[in-house]
């Protein structure tokens, strides 16, 4: 790259290349609304924050349904660019190596010139949050994850334009840099899974064969546990904790948590229960129990528990998390749901009273230890996606010199 630097006159973009020039999207981009009228295209498409643009049966159950009046999506080809115009400015951009139609809430971007520009240059500039911050001046709406840029302020931002062979170098440069950062990431993914894997063998093995190897055994004649010390006794759930119900609340902003099935969502100036108690899931998430041994609330997402005083509160807490085997007992077919009668009715196994609170208090301590190890290695992670994202905005602004 050209060694002398020219100002932009761009905030976000700063000093380019004296080579480069500033051009605005419309100059760049044709805006794609060609909807598909006569039903051409039945490859519904949608686009993911930080994954890109994916057929509709790949995404799963989250965000919005598609419609059945597909004759008002947008029709798509591969190599357009596509933008989420409520959700661009948190990373809802991406290339479609598709051919296939979207809702029109996407913008649907093609390069005028296509054998001159390079779209996967764009494709990373447009990733940037640097781009993705500038958009919110342009926004209409309240809520700035929920902000709609219009087609009309779009066209008008203004982007570097490198001569078409730098684009294609910055491209290419990108691409070999980003898939090997990509690659350790994917490796610190592997190892976490895995070392998330061994923390539940750790907790299944502790609660259901105890500490001392060389225990008599016998069978518990429960189909995921298998033998168990012999001293200990198969009961039913009810027989260490009471299932009860949660309830509304009125809403402050500091206070007692306020649990749901998925962990706290808020705060309230009351408390249902002191604890220490187990939360067990009623809908939505019911297979991820919480532990509370401060004062709480819990709303009707979500159970809480009553513990009998011959048990072990954490104990308890470790029994829901390793060996009910939740899928076997949820109801419904749109949301999964539990009830206080299943989860009393569940057969687990109880040790006496030191014996729990050994267990536990050894649970506690690995569990740590491997809690650490996990932390360090999302962090990692955290780190390798700052300098992708770093490195990505000194490529395409200019900032890093490469051999042309």
């Amino acid at each position: 790259m050209n060694k002398e630097y020219q100002n932009s006159g761009i905030d976000w973009i700063g000093e380019i290349p004296k080579s480069w020039h500033i051009s605005r999207v419309g100059a760049i981009f044709d805006h794609i609304n060609k909807k598909n009228i006569y039903r051409e295209e039945t490859n519904i498409l949608s686009l993911m924050k930080d994954i890109g643009v994916i057929p509709y049966s790949e995404k799963g159950d989250v965000g919005n349904k598609a419609s059945d009046d597909i004759e008002r999506y947008f029709l798509v080809e591969p190599n357009d660019i596509v933008m989420n115009s409520m959700n661009v400015i948190i990373g809802s951009v991406g290339k479609s190596k598709y051919k296939g139609c979207l809702s029109q809430v996407y913008h649907v971007l093609r390069t005028k010139n296509y054998r001159m520009d390079c779209v996967n240059y764009y494709n990373y500039l447009f990733a940037t949050r640097q781009f993705q911050k500038k958009l919110v001046g342009y926004g209409n709406g309240i809520l700035e994850h929920r902000m709609r840029i219009p087609m009309s302020k779009l066209k008008i931002v203004e982007l570097p334009k490198p001569p078409n062979y730098v684009q294609k170098t910055i491209a290419n440069f990108l691409d070999e840099k980003t898939s090997k950062v990509e690659e350790l990431i994917k490796i610190q993914e592997t190892a976490i899974e895995r070392l998330e894997e061994y923390k539940q063998s750790v907790i299944t093995e502790a609660v259901t064969k105890g500490l001392n190897p060389n225990a008599l055994m016998k069978d518990s004649e429960i189909y995921n546990i298998g033998l168990i010390p012999k001293e200990w006794d198969v009961v039913k759930l009810q027989r260490m904790m009471k299932v009860q119900n949660g309830k509304p609340c009125e809403w402050v902003e500091n206070g007692y948590p306020v649990y749901g099935s998925g962990g706290i969502f808020g705060y309230t100036n009351d408390y249902l229960y002191l604890g220490p108690s187990v939360l067990l899931g009623r809908k939505g998430t019911i297979d991820k129990p919480n532990f509370v041994d401060k004062p709480f609330w819990t709303v009707d997402t979500s159970f809480y528990t009553i513990i009998h005083e011959d048990n072990y509160p954490k104990y308890c807490y470790y029994i829901a998390k390793s060996i009910i085997d939740y899928k076997l007992y949820v109801y419904g077919s749109a949301v999964p749901s539990m009830t206080q009668s299943i989860l009393h009715n569940i057969y687990i196994v109880k040790p006496s009273y030191s014996e729990q609170k050994t267990i536990a208090t050894f649970l506690d301590k690995k569990i740590e230890e491997m809690n650490q190890l996990l932390q360090m290695k999302k962090d990692k992670i955290k780190k390798l996606n700052e300098y992708k994202k770093s490195l990505i905005y000194e490529a395409v602004t200019g900032k890093i010199e490469l051999t042309i």
